[in-house]
């Protein structure tokens, strides 16, 4: 009997991770996923990370796909974990493995799928834990920091030159009612 190859993925593309607060004494944080499409997957289990993102494109109409999240079978939507390259496809295949021995046809793992804003003029998938900006609001504080630091400066180089100022029309004064 030959060995089943085939990996299947549930791929979600296009809807957003929100949270919902499971109140209760111990205010556990639950994440779902909300909107967007579902799309199932099968490939070869030695694909390249190249050639899954391609399929994966194609998958969900020609989008720039340039990493993509897979989520743990039993661990909540806030531990997702990142795959950029060959070797972190390598762990994926590796956790596929470990949960889906055998590969039933019902067995998949779920996959979400994140767009290049730049060639595709759409947003990554927007989640509550997720911040899009975090480097634009970065430079904003440096910024404001800065400004701070010089007006600061340029007061205490101003409140020196007025120091300076007064004292040598004190000489002068003194100077002058001498003679």
């Amino acid at each position: 009997m030959a060995e089943n190859t085939a990996a299947r993925f549930m791929c979600s593309f296009g809807g957003q991770i929100r949270h919902h607060d499971g109140g209760g004494s111990n205010n556990h944080q639950h994440f779902f996923y909300y909107g967007g499409n579902n799309r199932i997957l099968e490939v070869d289990r030695n694909i390249s990370f190249h050639d899954l993102t391609a399929e994966l494109s194609a998958l969900c109409g020609g989008a720039a796909i340039n990493f993509f999240k897979y989520l743990i079978p039993g661990d909540d939507l806030d531990t997702l974990v990142t795959v950029t390259n060959d070797r972190d496809l390598g762990y994926m295949m590796r956790e596929y493995d470990l949960h889906f021995p055998g590969s039933a046809s019902a067995d998949r793992m779920r996959i979400f799928l994140f767009f290049d804003p730049v060639h595709n003029g759409a947003a990554a998938v927007n989640s509550s834990y997720e911040y899009q900006g975090v480097n634009v609001m970065v430079m904003m504080i440096v910024t404001v920091v800065l400004m701070l630091i010089l007006t600061w400066l340029l007061l205490v180089v101003a409140t020196a030159v007025v120091e300076v100022v007064m004292a040598i029309m004190e000489v002068m004064v003194v100077e002058w009612w001498w003679w």
